[in-house]
């Protein structure tokens, strides 16, 4: 089943809604938060990225 608050169009674009946020005065934006990246809803322990390309490169090196 698909989980509909992980499809992109989910996502409201972040430098919009600063713009927003500051012509309407609705809130004074004192930080802000830039992420390093996200793991999606799913099984990360079977599909995890990082899991894959490290068994990928032990397959590679067991081949030579």
């Amino acid at each position: 089943m698909t989980d509909i608050s992980e499809l992109p169009s989910a996502y409201k674009n972040a430098a919009s809604m600063r713009r927003q946020i500051e012509h309407f005065g609705l809130a004074e934006i004192v930080d802000e938060v830039l992420p390093y990246g996200c793991i999606m809803a799913g099984d990360w322990e079977a599909n995890a990225p990082w899991r894959k390309k490290r068994e990928r490169r032990e397959a590679e090196a067991r081949r030579q």
